[in-house]
């Protein structure tokens, strides 16, 4: 990787330069979560250098490399909460992005984890996310399908809340939409 910055940066390509760094940025934090024995960099830490590079001009956060899915995705799919945390709270994240095998963060995280308390934190996180797509369906999977494949009783027991909740605020919506309808015709009118 080394010789390929060192060529971009004599070429003067700061598009390839900024692709390394995506790169590097997602094998990282890749590597980093998939290694979470390692006890010598803390999470704190990892955030703080994700947080720099994602802050640099032409850094896409919702890249995904090779189709293996966001730096969400990751985190999600290694129940990193604190990471997923700090993603969500940028504007730019999508909540919704899809991974190479169709499936959503929210869809990895479930799929990889135990169903005990702490390992739905990051589940819950993407429940209560603002603008997530709980209905999203691929080849018949759903985020509730596969809590219920994986004998998730607490996500069997949430998502159906959430999606409620969600078809909730959307009909108050159209409610409010309807009545502020109503009230320009009626103003037109006089």
């Amino acid at each position: 990787m080394a010789d390929e910055l060192s060529e971009t940066i004599y070429k003067g390509d700061v598009d390839g330069m900024l692709m390394i760094l995506q790169k590097a940025l997602m094998d990282g934090v890749g590597e980093y979560l998939a290694s979470t024995e390692s006890e010598d960099v803390a999470p704190d830490k990892v955030i703080a250098c994700v947080e720099k590079l994602l802050d640099v001009p032409g850094i896409d956060v919702n890249y995904g490399r090779n189709g293996d899915g966001t730096i969400l995705t990751l985190s999600a799919y290694y129940n990193c909460t604190s990471l997923v945390d700090f993603l969500l709270k940028r504007d730019d994240i999508d909540v919704n992005a899809i991974d190479h095998n169709g499936k959503t963060p929210l869809m990895a995280s479930l799929i990889e984890n135990d169903g005990s308390d702490d390992s739905n934190d990051v589940a819950k996180l993407l429940l209560k996310t603002k603008g997530i797509n709980l209905q999203y369906e691929h080849k018949g999977s759903t985020a509730l399908s596969i809590a219920k494949e994986y004998n998730n009783e607490e996500m069997i027991r949430l998502i159906p809340i959430a999606i409620k909740d969600q078809d909730t605020i959307k009909s108050l919506k159209r409610e409010i939409k309807s009545q502020n309808d109503s009230k320009v015709f009626r103003t037109r009118l006089e």
